[in-house]
Parts: structure tokens; C-alpha cells; sequence
């Protein structure tokens, strides 16, 4: 990697995470070239849930979601469902996360995630002394629940955070003093968790904000430009190929989400990278939603807009 005040990094895809990674290169001096296909935040960028939440951050593989994952997989209202004419091209994919769901691995897996989610909450505030001016808003987090003991797996996963150094506060509601501090839940929400600790912000108006942060302090911005190709160059450094026409680097980070598959290979990267089916919808509300909630039976985080 070129000495701070002297490299060239191109970074392709414009969200969230191509985005942060370029405001922290330029923080080491790096001149950045940002390139997209499209445009900022035109993918998944703009519709994610805008959760901040290092406490729920934990790999996915693990016994319980095994289990859940196959009791589900082909119920076609189920918050995770693979049609049977998609099983042919994901069985090995399936195959893999079965035989990598156990105990040990996750355990391992959350202690992996430990030092990354360590530095989240700070990174953010990095960014917002750094000119970053979309706001992000700490409040706690309630998961709802039908029953008592449904919250057992979320409540494990919690704990085992809280082992590996993450610091908030668990909270059990009872019905009364759910349904006082979320009057919109209907009667089927009888017990609740509030998880203290945690952030969220608007995932569209914060990566605008970030690119024009970005922007500000030099970077420029190739969109609707798709890249072909990003490969390693005699000598040092990458070659990117964009609209036909080559730009020498001498970093270059993969950051275009599901496509990324189709420029990681001349990297010697052979892990396949699929897109899944996503949602995002708005509601409109009597009275505001006034912090997030999870409904963690069918997987949906509802954030205040």
C-alpha cells in the first residue's frame, strides 16, 4: 500500500460500506475515485432498517437458526423462503451452512465479531465529528414477543454478546408495561426485551449525507459507470476498467454488493456471492412510532421515519 499523502484508491460501489471506506482512506491521505454503476445508495443502501446494533450483530449460523431455517424454508409466508425451483442452484450453499451450524463455530464466530462491532458506535461519531451531518439517534431497541418463552434464542444471543465485551442493558416488559411504552402493538404482543444501548438513522437521507462528505473533501465520483474489470497490475496496484476506458490504482476495494462475484475472481477470490430477495415498505402511522421495534418471530425492524 502507497505511503499516507501518496496513494490513489478507487472503490467500486457507491452504499454504505464503499462509502466508509472511502472517507477513512481519505482520512489516511488517500485520493479517492468512487465508481457505480448507477448511483449513491441505489441499492440496498437506501432500504436496509438503518439499525446501528452491535448487540445483535452475531453470525447467522448456528443450531437454533438451522432448525429454523428448515421448518421454514418453504413456507411461502415464512420471513426466510427459498422456492423449490431455486434448491437446485443453492444446495451446496445450504449444505455449507448446515455443516457449519453448531455450538463451537458460532461461539468462535461471535468472538470474531467482537473487536468489529468494538469499534461501530465510534466510527459513527468519527464520522460525525468528520462532517458527516445526517443524524443518528441512540435509543433503546424492543424486541416483541407473543409469549415469554419465545424470547429464550434472542435472550441467549444477547448474553453471549454481553460475554464478548459488548456493554447495554437488558430489560424484561411485562404486557402492562409494553403495551404503555408501545401503545401501537396489537393484543398479540404480550412480553417484550428493551435493549438499551443501540442506534438507528435513515439509511437513504445518512448515505447522501456521507457521499457529500465524502465529496467535500475531494473525492471523485464515476456514476453510472459499471466496472468490468479491477485487476491486480504489473508492478503494484489495480487496473480498473470502467465504460471501457482503464485508470491505474494503487488500492482498489470491492465493495458492490451482490455483484461483486463478477470483478473478485481476477483477485482470487472464488467464494460465490448471491443476491437474496429483500424488503422495505413504509406505513403510514395515527401517531409516530417513537423508537425501533423487532419482531423477531418474522424477522421485521420497524424504525421510526
Amino acid at each position: 500500500m502507497a505511503s499516507n499523502g501518496t496513494g490513489r484508491a478507487a472503490i467500486v460501489g457507491a452504499g454504505i460500506v464503499g462509502l466508509s471506506v472511502a472517507w477513512f482512506l481519505q482520512e489516511e491521505g488517500f485520493a479517492v475515485t468512487i465508481y457505480d454503476r448507477r448511483d449513491v445508495a441505489a441499492g440496498a443502501s437506501a432500504g436496509n432498517a438503518g439499525w446501528i446494533t452491535p448487540a445483535f450483530a452475531v453470525p447467522l449460523p448456528e443450531p437454533a437458526a438451522l432448525r429454523t431455517a428448515l421448518t421454514s424454508l418453504l413456507h411461502r409466508d415464512s420471513p426466510l423462503r427459498i422456492s423449490p425451483s431455486a434448491l437446485p442452484g443453492t444446495w451446496r450453499f445450504l449444505a455449507e451452512f448446515a455443516a457449519r451450524s453448531t455450538a463451537r463455530r458460532w461461539l468462535a464466530g461471535v468472538a470474531g465479531f467482537a473487536p468489529i462491532n468494538a469499534l461501530a458506535l465510534s466510527g459513527y461519531d468519527e464520522l460525525a465529528a468528520g462532517g458527516v451531518t445526517a443524524p443518528v439517534t441512540e435509543a433503546p431497541f424492543v424486541a416483541v414477543f407473543d409469549r415469554a418463552d419465545e424470547a429464550g434464542p434472542l435472550r441467549h444471543e444477547l448474553q453471549v454478546s454481553a460475554d464478548h465485551g459488548q456493554a447495554f442493558e437488558v430489560t424484561d416488559l411485562t404486557e402492562r408495561e409494553l403495551r404503555a411504552e408501545r401503545p401501537l402493538l396489537s393484543g398479540r404482543a404480550r412480553f417484550g426485551l428493551r435493549i438499551g444501548g443501540q442506534r438507528y438513522l435513515q439509511p437513504l437521507e445518512y448515505v447522501q449525507s456521507l457521499a457529500d462528505a465524502v465529496r467535500s473533501r475531494g473525492a471523485a465520483f464515476e456514476m453510472g459507470r459499471a466496472v468490468s474489470a479491477a485487476e491486480p497490475r504489473a508492478g503494484g496496484g489495480t487496473r480498473v476498467v470502467a465504460a471501457g476506458r482503464p485508470a491505474d490504482f494503487d488500492v482498489c476495494v470491492l465493495a458492490n454488493g451482490a455483484w461483486i462475484g463478477q470483478l473478485a475472481r481476477t483477485a482470487g477470490v472464488r467464494v460465490p456471492v448471491v443476491a437474496g430477495r429483500g424488503y422495505s415498505f413504509h406505513v403510514r402511522l395515527a401517531e409516530p412510532l417513537p423508537e425501533p421495534v423487532y419482531l423477531p418471530g418474522i424477522r421485521v425492524a420497524c424504525t421510526p421515519a
